[in-house]
């Protein structure tokens, strides 16, 4: 059987395409090579081009793949083979190779030759003749000297294409992981990880040469370092000077902080045998951070646009819920007293006092979207001046949620100091309370709430702490997001809005509003802070 070898089609495409690229020159004649040789040639070619910079194979330009192969190591593979023996490397069949990597499905062919720190490679779906090597060898060489003669090929044009991909990511742990591997890469380091703050627990992640052993540093050794060092933009300095436990694994490192609007918020801790005493170093160094810093944000924002849409979509089902149960009880019930003209007088006063309840949970439903609506705009209207009795307030609250109280065996114990009282709308400190009392009673069946109070020096701080299931750490910075917290995740907890409403209220009255809990379990306390109102504002 014949073999289909490509060869006088590649030859005759390899010397037009040399004119094209005559006449450019860095990036752009790597570009031009790929993409006119590809369509010169036919799609059975994937030519792509590399510069090789610390130790590793950087992407320029690449046509026909649908992967985007960067920072290749020199470990292993048939680029790595042409850069350690500067030869020509020819694979005529890629089943007979077993370090045949990157490789694309059917690829048979590949040959790759490495000029002046430019790597020119050419993967096939079709056998390539050995007869046009050296064609494709004189073009490698006028390509590298094309591709050299830019200044854009310096090393800041290729961090600067190196950190581009970045920005494309969309999760933070994903920005952290990119920045050490450019940082590990670029300085030659066996090993980086980078940090970030601004959680319960800091995300940590690990770029490593693939046979150092160099130990990790745990999340709190690499906060410690990169704040000791975050006046620096960039530190370097021996290993033991940052008291990690790398003595005997390495002798240098460095510490590149990342600061985003003004604020410490991870860094990028690395260690090697030797940092390179570049003088580009530094510059490329400070283009990582402020690169990291600027993705790191856009992925915090697009985490936190996801997570609105679907916590949104997920509140409009609550809300479509809780809407329809009363409404399908409204019309259930108007049609029956419309169809029987027989109901007694009690049967109709049940029927009434039925669409009355329904009326009124859709109308407070409403309410209170609309009260979160109004805060997010800017537009909550609150009194501020009003001289608040914080006893006689709260025992109007418990009061209101004492029936509940009783139906779920919970106990309430009011500790108020005679004369509390705030400044605020005494309307709008009872809603706080009835919120908070409503939420305490829900999740604590069977258990105790306690109502107390503290005089500060110009604050009155009031506690409802109960014992009931308490609230998970991950879940704690979202209750006072708008459509987000225990409503979303326990059944027939509610459109989750109270504790929203009720911190946008108290912040409105010049006080605040917070929630802590030691966990599931261990109960949960709400401490509402208001302005404290003095005698002679009676």
């Amino acid at each position: 059987m014949s073999t289909t070898y490509l060869s006088t089609d590649l030859a005759s495409a390899l010397t037009q395409v040399a004119e094209d690229v005559g006449m450019s020159s860095g990036t752009e004649a790597a570009n031009v090579a790929v993409w006119q040789l590809r369509r010169r040639a036919g799609d059975t070619i994937f030519p792509s081009v590399y510069r090789l910079e610390a130790g590793r194979l950087w992407l320029v330009a690449q046509a026909g793949y649908t992967g985007v192969y960067d920072g290749i190591g020199l470990d292993r593979g048939v680029m790595a083979r042409a850069v350690r023996t500067g030869e020509t490397q020819f694979v005529d069949n890629s089943a007979e190779v077993p370090d045949f990597l990157y490789a694309q499905p059917g690829f048979v062919s590949e040959v790759t030759c490495a000029r002046k720190d430019i790597v020119f490679n050419l993967e096939t779906t079709t056998r390539i003749d050995p007869s046009v090597l050296p064609r494709f060898e004189i073009f490698a060489s006028f390509l590298a000297d094309r591709v050299m003669s830019d200044e854009s090929m310096s090393r800041a044009g290729s961090v600067a294409r190196a950190l581009a991909p970045m920005i494309a990511l969309d999760d933070e742990a994903m920005v952290a992981e990119y920045a050490a591997r450019i940082v590990g890469t670029r300085l030659g380091l066996d090993l980086c990880q980078a940090v970030i703050f601004g959680r319960s627990s800091p995300i940590v992640t690990t770029w490593r040469q693939p046979r150092a052993g160099i130990p990790f540093l745990d999340g709190d050794q690499l906060r410690e370092a990169v704040r000791d060092k975050q006046d620096f933009a960039a530190w370097f300095g021996p290993a033991h000077e940052l008291g990690a436990p790398w003595s005997g694994h390495s002798e240098a490192a460095v510490v590149v902080p990342i600061h985003r609007r003004g604020e410490l918020v991870g860094g990028l801790v690395g260690a090697g045998g030797e940092v390179p005493k570049d003088e580009t170093i530094p510059e490329t160094l400070m283009a990582v951070a402020t690169q990291t810093a600027s993705c790191l944000e856009r992925a915090a924002l697009e985490q936190r646009l996801r997570r609105s849409i679907t916590e949104r979509s997920r509140f409009m089902a609550i809300v479509s819920h809780e809407l329809r149960t009363p409404l399908t009880a409204i019309a259930g019930f108007t049609d029956v007293m419309l169809a029987d003209s027989r109901l007694s007088s009690v049967e109709r006063g049940e029927f009434l006092s039925e669409i009355r309840d329904g009326s009124e949970h859709m109308l407070g439903l409403v309410n209170d979207i609309l009260e979160v609506a109004r805060a997010e705009a800017g537009q909550l209207e609150v009194k501020t001046d009003e001289v608040v009795d914080l006893g006689e307030v709260a025992t109007e609250a418990v009061r209101q949620v004492s029936t509940g109280a009783t139906e779920t065996g919970t106990r309430i114990n009011m500790d108020l100091p005679g004369g509390t009282l705030v400044l605020g709308e005494r309307l709008r400190v009872r809603q706080v309370f009835v919120n908070l009392l409503t939420n305490a009673v829900k999740f604590t069946p069977g258990g105790q709430i306690k109502i107390s109070a503290h005089n500060g020096g110009r604050t009155v701080t009031m506690s409802v702490e109960d014992d009931g299931i308490g609230v998970v750490a991950e879940m704690m910075d979202t209750l006072f997001e708008p459509f987000t917290g225990h409503s979303l995740t326990v059944p027939g907890s509610g459109h989750g809005l109270g504790l929203v409403i009720s911190r946008q209220l108290a912040r409105a009255m010049g006080g605040d509003l917070r929630l802590t809990s030691d966990g599931v379990g261990q109960g949960t306390c709400a401490t509402l802070i208001l302005p404290k109102a003095s005698l002679s504002q009676i």
